[in-house]
């Protein structure tokens, strides 16, 4: 069976499958992650490919691509009705296309905890992508889910006509995100915006690494999430820490890319710096909160106050928003 998705014509009833889309929309309760509706794809999402042999110039369509469940989406022309369903791909699509041409985003987007676009969004005509039915009625021709979606969500839409296009989420450096940018920007006709953000994300990293002295020592830095979690191998936070000189404490320890720590692992592994993340407002709070743990006040970072708490929409960031990060790190350790 082929796994080509070309936005085929729907072999069923419109009004039938929408009845069926609300019984499902009833029968199970939709849980909201950061990223997607909910739920995993049992399988490790595939390497986001493009295809350019039709083209003769980056402007040209159609255009074909396999996303990250492997699934192949050819796009005949632009597309002018794109609709996302998860943050990550909100903030690639606000950075690289056209808000006019945004139909629908995440719930997510208007949640100024999480989001970067929360204030450009609320002052658009924008539909939030709550359900399947809802999405349907807004006829997206580009529909831009997380590999972790609902598989039923996804074949639905699929199964009605619309163009679906899985998109990895997660990142476990700066080089996926960027791929990611190219990636949208290939799919909405929109290479050269995003080629601009890709070199907005290269000044950034220059600019934070130009601040760390040429001969100052390594630092070894500890994530630490206000519930206890640690960020290690394969984690975007890492990857950025390693990109400044520094050690990622989570992976010099072992720790897989999202790990739960106790208080006398953060004693035992000793950080020369913390850094965790909040929501607006609650910085401060939480920085005293940690700095009165009894494993962080026994480490050098305790003691020497070197514990900084950054708001959760950079801190938590899965798009080229985490480079705020980077650099409120670096202008932290390197005053």
């Amino acid at each position: 069976m082929s796994n080509r998705n070309v936005n085929p014509s729907a072999n069923i009833s419109r009004a039938w499958l929408l009845g069926l889309i609300a019984a499902i929309t009833c029968a199970a309760a939709v849980i909201a992650v950061i990223g997607d509706y909910g739920g995993k794809l049992r399988l490790a999402p595939v390497r986001q490919t493009v295809r350019r042999e039709q083209a003769t110039g980056r402007r040209e369509f159609p255009r074909t691509a396999t996303d990250a469940s492997g699934a192949e989406l050819i796009l005949p022309a632009p597309p002018q009705r794109i609709a996302s369903q998860a943050l990550a791909t909100d903030h690639l699509l606000f950075a690289t296309v056209p808000h006019e041409r945004i139909v629908a985003v995440s719930q997510f987007a208007i949640d100024s905890s999480y989001s970067n676009i929360a204030g450009i969004v609320r002052q658009l005509s924008v539909a939030i992508a709550s359900d399947t039915e809802s999405v349907l009625r807004l006829r997206p021709d580009l529909f831009f889910a997380s590999h972790r979606a609902r598989a039923d969500h996804v074949d639905l839409l699929r199964a009605a006509g619309t163009p679906v296009f899985r998109v990895r989420t997660l990142y476990e450096n700066l080089e996926q995100v960027k791929e990611a940018l190219r990636l949208v920007g290939y799919l909405t006709g929109e290479d050269e915006a995003a080629a601009v953000k890709i070199a907005w994300i290269e000044e950034q990293v220059r600019a934070a690494r130009s601040l760390r002295p040429a001969d100052a020592p390594k630092l070894r830095v500890l994530v630490l999430t206000a519930f206890s979690y640690s960020y290690g191998q394969g984690s975007l936070l890492g990857d950025m820490i390693e990109q400044l000189g520094e050690i990622n404490v989570g992976s010099e320890q072992g720790l897989s890319s999202y790990e739960k720590i106790g208080s006398e692992q953060v004693a035992a592994w000793n950080p020369d710096w913390i850094i965790s993340g909040a929501n607006p407002g609650e910085e401060k709070t939480l920085r005293n909160r940690l700095l009165g743990d009894a494993g962080v006040a026994a480490t050098t970072a305790g003691k020497t106050g070197q514990v900084l708490v950054v708001e959760n929409r950079f801190f938590a960031s899965m798009s080229h928003h985490a480079v705020h990060l980077m650099r409120q790190l670096a202008e932290a350790m390197y005053p």
